[in-house]
């Protein structure tokens, strides 16, 4: 483990970084010892410089806890992984690895903004939303009705008795000892 970790120090300086011998002896020293937090925090560095962030995310949540250098890698490795996805579940690793994150603030930061532009585009349309006037529903008049709604709800009720009978006037049918009753009818309507 300690040889692959020097090899890909070497490598990185020289500029002929190949990861697939380090990688098979961080393989190699994981089957004896699968639980290693040194060879486990390796692996998980090299994953990242390979750009296998769920790899290398994978193997450091093993070990994070028990070293702080796998926990500064497994917050670089989420970060990259955010950046390529920006999904929930990454943020939502990155905030238990760590809560004060600056990548954590910013995303909690922007979701405020959000939420209060949209309260007040909420408070802007019911502010600029036309008041609506409920109408109480008004009796159909027919032209035979003499009352008016300004008149008073007595009025009304005595107006309507006087129409009614007056309505009955006028479906008579018309002879000389009810012609009377029809114009006196008819007069009552055109006032």
């Amino acid at each position: 483990m300690t040889q692959a970790a020097n090899f890909i120090q070497c490598s990185k300086s020289e500029g002929n970084f190949s990861h697939h011998v380090p990688l098979n002896k961080l393989n190699k020293a994981l089957e004896i010892h699968e639980n290693s937090v040194e060879a486990l925090t390796v692996r998980g560095a090299l994953f990242i410089h390979i750009k296998k962030f769920d790899l290398a995310i994978k193997d450091l949540e093993k070990c994070y806890e028990a070293n702080s250098d796998a926990r500064a890698y497994l917050i670089t490795a989420l970060e990259q992984l955010y950046d390529l996805e920006k999904t929930s579940d990454v943020l939502n690793k990155l905030r238990s690895v760590s809560p004060e994150h600056r990548l954590i603030k910013a995303v909690d930061e922007q979701r405020r903004k959000i939420e209060r532009e949209r309260e007040e585009t909420k408070k802007k349309y019911r502010a600029t939303e036309p008041k609506r006037e409920i109408k109480e529903p008004t009796a159909k008049k027919s032209r035979f009705n003499t009352w008016t709604e300004k008149d008073g709800k007595m009025e009304i009720m005595k107006k309507k008795e006087n129409d009614t009978k007056m309505k009955k006037s006028l479906d008579k049918d018309v002879s000389k000892r009810n012609l009377a009753s029809i114009l006196a009818a008819i007069d009552h309507f055109d006032k």
